[in-house]
């Protein structure tokens, strides 16, 4: 039951859901820490790209530590997404200003 209602909770409000998961679990970190700045993509992720974040973490946790096949397409949807959002955000702004 609190897996789904954590599932609703990173589709509707994902920074939030990330912020908990980098708190309580490792889930945001592990799939980075290979990398030389841990901390760097994570944060870029909240900032820039929350979906395609936690799908890639979801990906890389579900998966074995690789993100291939079908988790490669679906971190693909997300960043799309996420683009979709950032195109929306841009055209509400220009709709305002001419109003």
């Amino acid at each position: 039951m609190f897996g789904c209602l954590f599932a609703i909770l990173a589709f509707f409000m994902p920074r939030v859901a990330i912020v908990l998961l980098w708190l309580f679990s490792t889930f945001i970190t592990k799939p980075f820490e290979a990398l030389q700045w841990t901390l760097l993509w994570p944060v870029l992720g909240v900032i820039f790209a929350p979906y395609t974040l936690l799908t890639y973490c979801l990906a890389f946790m579900q998966n074995g530590g690789k993100v291939d096949g079908i988790w490669l397409i679906a971190v693909g949807v997300a960043a799309l997404f996420d683009l979709g959002l950032i195109g929306q955000g841009a055209r509400s702004r220009k709709k305002a200003k001419r109003s």
